[in-house]
């Protein structure tokens, strides 16, 4: 039988050291073998520090059953990956004429990443841009004629990591 953590539990075990609502995880505890009147005593505790996080669960005893505290199980979270693509509304363009680019950053699983985008012409910074649900966007109207290297890179987050996007641009 499993019984999962939520606010319930919460208030029913408010000396665990689990905040809920900054853990986008359900701590499940394994309560196999024990009566359905011994759940209530099941402890989840949890200890953050950067980004490891520790998790134990401590059982309270009683004449049947003595106190228990299982190891403390490490788990280790790394931000999730990127992909980032970069688009042009006009590619080749004419001299003097509007061109938006637009970047989108999606993440390898769920979420919407969050941050800045920094478009590029070579090595020269055009214009940093935060991201709105996961798309920035840029306009340009003055770029020589030629060809371009612009790129689009997303700076990463707290959640995810950096990725970048490139195309030529060509203007007559």
């Amino acid at each position: 039988m499993l019984q999962r953590f939520s606010r319930s539990n919460e208030e029913k075990y408010p000396e665990s050291d689990i905040d809920p609502s900054k853990h986008l995880f359900d701590l499940e505890l394994g309560l196999m073998g024990f009566p359905p009147d011994h759940h209530d005593r099941v402890n989840a505790r949890s200890k953050n520090q950067a980004n490891e996080n520790q998790r134990y669960t401590q059982i309270s005893g009683d004449t049947t059953f003595a106190t228990s505290t299982s190891q403390a199980v490490s788990q280790v979270i790394s931000k999730a990956s990127t992909t980032t693509t970069l688009v042009s509304s006009q590619n080749p363009s004419t001299y003097g004429q509007s061109v938006t680019f637009t970047t989108t950053v999606t993440p390898q699983f769920s979420g919407t990443p969050t941050g800045n985008v920094v478009f590029k012409d070579s090595t020269k910074t055009l214009k940093t841009v935060a991201l709105s649900g996961g798309v920035a966007s840029y306009t340009a109207s003055t770029l020589a004629i030629g060809t371009h290297s612009i790129t689009a890179t997303y700076n990463g987050s707290s959640d995810f990591i950096t990725s970048s996007a490139a195309l030529t641009q060509t203007v007559q």
